[in-house]
């Protein structure tokens, strides 16, 4: 507005001295400097308002760098929240699994502690039965016929050995003896044929244990009898049996009178 004044002003001014009349009259001194005057204040009214322009520009363009700046500010501000609820989140993710971890281990220890357990008592069961010894045996009557005891009870001989594991027992005599200090079971069978009787016992030592007998009937003309139970040995007992006084045995290769033993465990 300012320049349009001056403008105008400078026009009128032009104008009057154009009206004086002659060159030289038209060139007054006073009114040529005015106008000088007015057209420097013009061009620096116009740099001015360049300036002034510029600076709106500038003052636009920074309002719109503001702008940004506080955008990207808060997009900052709200990484920043983010990540620090993420991180909050991770750390008690971490708080959890270490938590586990530690149960985890635990339960490892605690594992590893019943497989020690229970390995060691295998190992203590494993010499228990490496340390048990292996006994046991059975025999069977020799011959093909009656064997007949005379006014005396006399020793049986088993001397048909099906099995004598550890070799506890002595076929050529009929005697068992107890390698180790246990508890024992021993069985027997004895078989009678036409009609006689038959009557068994199995010592201990020289103490009676056992007996067995089936005395023979007219409608009956095999006779048979067995038992069998435990018995608590020391190391070198002596185990056999016995005919009784007057009975017979019959002795085949059926093998139907049978002695047998086995260890069922130390004491």
């Amino acid at each position: 507005m300012r320049v349009l004044v001056l403008t105008l002003l400078m026009l009128f001014l032009s104008g009057t001295l154009s009206e004086d009349g002659g060159e030289d009259n038209r060139c007054q001194t006073d009114m040529c400097n005015i106008l000088k005057s007015l057209k420097a204040i013009e061009a620096r009214l116009n740099a001015t308002e360049n300036q002034m322009e510029e600076m709106r520009n500038i003052q636009d363009t920074v309002a719109v760098l503001q702008r940004t700046a506080e955008v990207q500010a808060a997009e900052i501000r709200a990484m920043e929240t983010s990540s620090h609820i993420l991180m909050e989140s991770m750390k008690r993710v971490n708080e959890v699994q270490e938590k586990k971890l530690q149960v985890f281990s635990l339960w490892a220890n605690a594992t590893e502690f019943n497989v020690e357990q229970q390995q060691h008592l295998l190992d203590e069961l494993k010499n228990k039965i490496e340390d048990k010894p292996k006994i046991a045996f059975l025999a069977a009557l020799a011959g093909n016929g009656h064997i007949k005891s005379s006014d005396r009870e006399t020793n049986l001989a088993f001397r048909n050995v099906l099995m004598n594991i550890g070799n506890a027992y002595n076929s050529a005599s009929g005697v068992f003896c107890a390698p180790v200090r246990g508890v024992y079971y021993f069985s027997f069978s004895s078989f009678g044929f036409n009609g006689r009787n038959v009557c068994v016992s199995l010592f201990k030592n020289s103490a009676r244990m056992l007996s067995a007998c089936d005395h023979h009937s007219a409608a009956d003309s095999s006779d048979s009898a067995s038992n069998g139970g435990t018995l608590h040995l020391e190391q070198g007992a002596q185990v056999y049996m016995t005919l009784h006084a007057r009975s017979h045995i019959f002795a085949d290769d059926q093998n139907r009178s049978t002695f047998r033993g086995f260890l069922l465990f130390r004491t």
